[in-house]
């Protein structure tokens, strides 16, 4: 197993495999040697309970909000295993929305296999690291920049234990691994708000160590839109982890472990079922004149949703599998976001759908509609045009010529958006929904979405 992947799973519960420690009772501890000596302790390390508390601030539609993650986590070395369960809490303007989750990393035969609880709904995926970057853990990283730090004359208190302190500032890069591929990761924004810290220099530290055991007691990192704090709790007392049958039997994994007899029997009886290329609806020629035509052209190519991922990657759009692969499980009656990419890179968000009663692979689902953004198609060619000729830059007023008067919209001067949805439907699943630009009141965003 490739050590990336070994220490993802560590790092996601605790984001540690090296950290900072005080060596011997009679030295004075110097973030140096702290750091130092932290590591070595760290070689008889299998397995640490930890809570991490994650809040970052963001600004979608012209509104500010907050994202918050708070997670209990266990995790285990040998064998390379993790568990974490809380909640995620979004606040926007007057809105609120909690969800409990739950998140199991396993080493399995196809790789490390991921499975995600959100408010009873499991998912799994499979992910497969190529970089060995986590072999150069946080702490280690802190080693090479020790003198950007200063010990504190003063003992904290940690879980009730006494501990030694250190603060500093440091460049926000050598925290990738925290933002990057720990809990924060599952927001898609980690990379993005670890890029602008970059661009705008240092970022706070706060390490703290148990001073009985010399191991790590806490971690705090604040960059202003975002914080995370990780209080590590407790050592070497995390007994096997194990992902529970009802995971399993909802993700497709229990039945993929019945006997060679009873797949193939399967397999043949639903096949035609779970591709879902039945129900994707034949391809046009042309874009229709109406919103809900649901045809859009790709390019050269003209594609009436929902249609199948072949259909979209006929049109030059390839699945970003950096993101979700193909073998990506989607369960019975869900939709997942996916992203597709262009030759030259513009991103397009595309909707899966899972139309079928049984838990499927992502290329065995039907696209139900798609998402494109001015600023995700620069620098590219790629065509998307919209029914009646919308496109990207249409004028509202040209948009409400060929679409009617919208079921909502919402003018403000920051922000301008029009929707258009069956009435007899979810406006979610059956709808065009257009941004626009309120100073040129130009389209910027199109998203159109047929799930019937």
């Amino acid at each position: 197993m490739k050590k990336r992947e070994r220490s993802r799973l560590f790092l996601v519960a605790m984001i540690i495999t090296g950290t900072m420690l005080l060596a011997g009772c009679g030295k004075k501890a110097t973030p140096e040697n702290l750091l130092t000596d932290v590591s070595k302790n760290l070689e008889n390390v299998k397995s640490v309970t930890a809570l991490q508390k994650a809040e970052m601030t963001v600004e979608e539609s012209g509104l500010e909000g907050t994202v918050a993650i708070e997670m209990e986590v266990s995790a285990t070395d040998e064998p390379p295993a993790t568990y974490a369960k809380g909640n995620l809490a979004l606040k926007q303007g007057g809105a609120s929305l909690e969800m409990d989750m739950e998140i199991y990393g396993i080493e399995e035969e196809d790789g490390i296999a991921v499975y995600t609880c959100i408010d009873d709904d499991w998912e799994r995926e499979v992910t497969d690291q190529e970089d060995d970057m986590l072999d150069e853990n946080v702490f280690k990283e802190l080693l090479k920049v020790h003198d950007a730090f200063e010990m504190s004359e003063d003992t904290v208190e940690v879980e009730g234990k006494e501990c030694l302190e250190m603060s500093g500032k440091i460049d926000a890069g050598i925290l990738e691994p925290v933002l990057g591929e720990g809990l924060i990761d599952m927001l898609d924004s980690g990379a993005d708000l670890l890029e602008d810290a970059e661009n705008e220099g240092k970022v706070s530290c706060t390490v703290a160590v148990y001073k009985d055991s010399i191991l790590p007691a806490r971690i705090f990192v604040d960059m202003e839109d975002i914080y995370i704090d990780v209080v590590y709790k407790e050592y070497n007392k995390v007994e096997e982890i194990k992902v529970p049958e009802e995971a399993l039997k909802e993700t497709g994994v229990y039945e993929e472990n019945r006997d060679d007899t009873d797949k193939e029997d399967k397999k043949e009886d639903g096949d035609k079922e779970k591709s879902g290329k039945s129900n994707a609806a034949a391809q046009s020629g042309k874009p229709g004149d109406s919103w809900n035509s649901y045809t859009v052209q790709i390019n050269d190519k003209v594609v009436t949703f929902p249609c199948t991922l072949e259909d979209i990657e006929s049109a030059g759009l390839t699945l970003d599998t950096e993101d979700k692969s193909y073998d990506y499980i989607v369960n019975a009656g869900k939709d997942e976001i996916t992203f597709f990419e262009d030759k030259n890179g513009a991103s397009v968000m595309v909707y899966m759908i899972n139309k079928t009663d049984e838990a499927c692979k992502l290329e065995e689902c039907l696209v139900g509609g798609l998402t494109v953004n001015d600023y995700a198609m620069e620098d590219s060619d790629l065509t998307v045009i919209f029914p009646g000729g919308v496109t990207m830059g249409t004028s509202a007023d040209a948009t409400v010529a060929a679409y009617g008067e919208p079921g909502y919209q919402d003018d403000e001067e920051e922000y301008k958006s029009y929707m258009w949805y069956e009435e007899d439907s979810m406006a979610s699943d059956n709808m065009c929904y257009i941004e626009f630009d309120p100073k040129t009141d130009k389209a910027i965003s199109l998203c159109i979405t047929c799930y019937e």
